[in-house]
């Protein structure tokens, strides 16, 4: 898990990300299917961050899976913004419905805090998907990215 940390760590710094909190501090919650279902009622009626992610395969030989992060946010209430995801006017619906998506969330009450570590994880999800798109198109290869409704 340290090592994970110093991925993302090396990442951000990479990609000029600059975070006044440093997210590797926050407790997320371990991921979840993102179905309505019991799921949802088990997430905490508090202020936090929600990760959105898309489950895109599975390591050679292993169990792991392979995520793709396609959303941060800040919710005042980590539940009622869950369950909100599943509306009818919700650009995400169709995609948390495939059953690919997977959610996590970390509780953080301070809202200039929550603002910041929200802010600073959408620019280097940006920041990435942005360079990896650059490297493909210079590479030749097909471009293939998501784009985030942050």
């Amino acid at each position: 898990m340290e090592e994970l940390s110093r991925m993302v760590a090396a990442s951000m710094a990479r990609h000029g990300c600059d975070a006044t909190v440093d997210h590797r501090h926050l407790s997320w919650s371990p991921w979840f299917r993102c179905e309505l279902n019991e799921n949802l009622l088990r997430v905490p009626s508090t202020p936090g961050i929600v990760a959105l992610a898309e489950e895109v395969g599975a390591l050679a030989d292993s169990e792991n899976r392979v995520l793709a992060v396609f959303e941060f946010a800040e919710a005042n209430d980590l539940g009622a913004a869950l369950v909100q995801l599943f509306s009818p006017s919700s650009p995400q619906r169709e995609r948390l419905r495939s059953g690919r998506c997977l959610a996590r969330v970390a509780a953080v009450a301070d809202p200039a805090e929550r603002q910041a570590v929200a802010t600073a994880l959408r620019d280097w999800l940006h920041a990435s998907l942005n360079s990896e798109t650059e490297a493909e198109t210079e590479s030749g290869t097909k471009t293939k990215t998501r784009s985030s409704a942050a």
